[in-house]
Parts: C-alpha cells; structure tokens; sequence
C-alpha cells in the first residue's frame, strides 16, 4: 500500500477486528448509481482455492492477498460500484466522514470493480487522482490549521507487485482510508473551539436555519436583484431551486453532502432541479453573541474559507467546474480576508481592489447611472453584505443555464487594474451594480438585516 501517510497501524484488537458496521445514513442519497456494502474476502470465498493460470490471475491474486492482510489487520472491506467521478466522490467523502467522526483509530477499504468491467467504470488515475488531491489538501497551511480533522487522516492506492505499478485495470481496485488515534495533543485551543461550535450548531433547528436563510434570499438575492436570474427565494428563471440542509461540523461531513447534492442535481433534469443551495450551519456557525468576539471571528471566518476551498478544489479535481458554479455564503464574510486578495478566488467575489476598474469599464448604462454616485473604499467593502447568509452555504449552479440566462454578463474582458495589471474578468455589470446597491442602503441597515437573520435561526 502506498500511502499519503507512513501508516502507524498495526494489528488491531479483537474488538476492533469484528467492528464492521456501516452507518447507511451516510449512503443514503448516493442513489441507484453507487451501493456501498460490506465485501466478502477471497478467504470467505469459494473461488479463493482456483490457482492463478496467467499474468493477470497472478496479479488479482496477489491483490486478494493484500485484501486477505487488510482485513486480518481489522480493516473493514466495503464494496463500492460507483461508475461515476461524481458517485466516487459522494462514496470516498462519506466514508472518510465516518472515521473522522470516530476518536479512534480506524480503517476502511473501498473496493471497486475492474475498470474494463463495464462501460463507465471508475479508471484507476481517477483513483490515483482522488488520493493526492487529498494529501495536497492536507499539506496546504490553511487547511492544516482550519481543518485539524483532515491532519489524522489518509488516503491511498491499494497497489500489487512493485510501488511504482499502477493496478490492473482487468483487476478490482481499492483504495484505503485510514484514521489515527486522536491524541491529547489534539486537544488544544482550536479543538475546544470547535467543540463549541459543535455544541451550538448541534442545537439548531433545520426549520430556523431554513427560515433565516431564505429571508436572506428574499432580502438581498431576489429583493435587491444581486443574482440575475433569481425570481423567487425557491425559483429561477431557469427552473426550481431546492434547499439542501446538515448540521454536521466535521469537513468531511460537509463534503459528503456537498457531493450528494451533486449526484442530485447531475441525476435530475435542468428543467425539474435547476440549482441546490446547501446550507451547512455547523462548519464556522456565528452566534450572535459572539458578533464583537474577534478572536472568534478570526477562526470562524478562517475555517469557512478553508472548507469552501476544499469544496471547489475537490469540484475542480475532475473538471467537474466546467459544469457547476459555486457561490460561497457565511455571516462574517469579507473578500479581503480570503487568499488569494488580489486575485480570482473560485466562488467568490472579484477582489475589492477590482471593483472601481469593474465599474468605469462596464456597460455605457450603468457608466451613466454611476456619474452621481461614485462609491469610496469604505462603501465598496459594503459588497460583502450580498454574501452575507445568516450561515455557511454553498449555491450550487448548472453553468450551461447561468450562462443562457445572463446572456453577455459571463463574457470575459481584459480588466485594466490600478497598478497597471491587466487580468482576465467577467460579470462586470453584475458585480457593479451590487457595489452601488450595497453602498445606497448603508452599513447601518445592512449590519442589523444580518443581525436579524443571526436572531432567526438561534
């Protein structure tokens, strides 16, 4: 096995050992595309006594063999029959979220099919993709800091013969996922906070956080016109918007759901679903009380812009981007405080350094509109407020229709920028038109409509 970390396990105890059970909640959304079930060993098997009559029997052997020492270590075998990236993604996270939310050391490992076994089967560099995007994610400062739960996880490529060799695409392949032991050095500051947010987020009720939500849809969204093709808090000019809902604090959690949404929209047709917004309260949750906390607001703020990371890194992985736009929500939100600043972030606002460029270069219309009202920089940071959701959310969007409905407004541009850069933008009538309705309504009112969404869901 090559792993994305030198694995620390040995042989587990005989509790550990018969511990095999499969929390099916986790599964449930993944549909009719992938089933995740326990997996009969060679050993269990009857076929495990035929011997191996040519190259490729000798390297499915060889690779029950390692199956047979996983599962004598106490790995759990599971058999995975996703044919998609999209159903392999939904499968990986929620499994990885299963051992993340245990304090124990833990294993599993997902078995898939031969990838010539039928067509659209899961190729093997997928796999091998999957598992170091994962140990990228891990080595990235951010997110080793904001995401702690991902640091006592690894994935890797259950591998025969020589390391260097990938497995044989006629051959099952498997991919195992390992959890540490949580140490008492985990146990610091970071983790007591988030046992809080946990704690707080643990108490929220679906039908508040709901509600407060698409007041915040109702108010900014449609009431003041900042998504184009937005009618109604549950409808677009495209077709239905759905609301999708989990109060788990674990990243992983997150991302399994995430993905499910995408399995989702990828199994329903454009003109029945046309977009999901899932909400997430418990990844970086704000009380309200803890409005004028700034070490708090540094933290929460910080392990949101980790975890909508993760989420479009892990959307790019398999060009899956090229499809699906992301749009990033969170109480404290501020573009200034997300990396890159001075340059695209996917999901997010323009840099505020770019709006005033965006708006002397956009349409003749709003160059006009905008002569009486020249926004400063204290006003253009009032752009924020439109991403401004009582919660963590995630707008899930088809791309095909967001640029069917914007028409010209995704054209992109050569944007010439103060210091003389010229960076490739889009949406420029879109997000100037934002920045002069936030300035017009003014700090006052936009901080108490966020306070009043905060109150809704507590």
């Amino acid at each position: 096995v090559v792993s994305s970390k030198p694995s620390q396990r040995g042989r587990r105890s005989d509790t550990q050992q018969s511990d095999r059970r499969i929390d099916k909640r986790l599964y449930r959304k993944l549909g009719s595309s992938a089933h995740v079930r326990l997996a009969t060993t060679p050993s269990q098997s009857s076929s495990s006594s035929s011997q191996p009559t040519s190259s490729s029997d000798d390297d499915s052997a060889s690779f029950e063999a390692i199956l047979v020492d996983l599962e004598q270590r106490g790995v759990t075998l599971l058999s995975c029959d996703a044919s998609q990236v999209h159903t392999l993604q939904a499968a990986l996270w929620s499994s990885l979220a299963q051992l993340s939310e245990k304090e124990g050391e833990q294993a599993v490992c997902l078995i898939f099919p031969p990838a010539n076994n039928a067509p659209g089967s899961i190729p093997t560099k997928a796999l091998q993709a999957f598992c170091h995007d994962f140990y990228l994610a891990q080595s990235k400062p951010n997110m080793q800091r904001h995401l702690p739960e991902l640091n006592r996880l690894s994935v890797s490529l259950v591998q025969q013969k020589q390391q260097s060799q990938l497995p044989n695409e006629n051959n099952p392949r498997a991919v195992l996922l390992e959890a540490q032991a949580r140490s008492d050095a985990e146990k610091d500051d970071a983790t007591i906070i988030q046992q809080q947010w946990a704690t707080w987020a643990s108490q929220l009720k679906e039908s508040n956080c709901r509600a407060a939500l698409q007041a915040f849809v109702d108010r900014v969204v449609v009431g003041r016109h900042v998504c184009p093709y937005m009618k109604s808090a549950q409808d677009a000019s495209t077709g239905k918007v759905v609301y999708r809902y989990s109060n788990t604090p674990d990243a992983c959690a997150g991302l399994a759901e995430f993905w499910t949404c995408l399995v989702e929209l990828l199994g329903t047709p454009p003109d029945e679903l046309s977009s999901t917004v899932l909400s997430l309260p418990g990844i970086a949750p704000l009380h309200p009380q803890q409005l004028q906390e700034n070490n708090t607001i540094s933290n929460t703020h910080d392990r949101f812009a980790a975890f909508v990371e993760l989420a479009s890194q892990s959307l790019c992985l398999y060009k899956a981007d090229d499809v699906f736009s992301l749009v990033h929500f969170h109480p404290l939100y501020t573009r200034s405080w997300i990396e890159p600043r001075d340059r695209p972030a996917y999901g997010h606002l323009p840099p505020q350094g770019w709006l005033r460029s965006m708006m002397m270069q956009h349409s003749p219309e709003m160059r006009a509109a905008q002569e009486s009202i020249t926004p400063d920089d204290e006003q253009l940071e009032l752009s924020n407020y439109q991403r401004r959701a009582p919660h963590t959310a995630i707008n899930i969007l088809r791309v095909a229709q967001l640029e069917d409905s914007t028409n010209s407004n995704l054209n992109i541009v050569d944007l010439q920028l103060p210091d003389g850069r010229v960076e490739k933008a889009s949406g420029l009538t879109t997000y100037s038109r934002n920045a002069v309705t936030m300035a017009e309504t003014g700090r006052e009112a936009l901080e108490e409509a966020v306070a009043r969404d905060l109150t809704l869901q507590d």
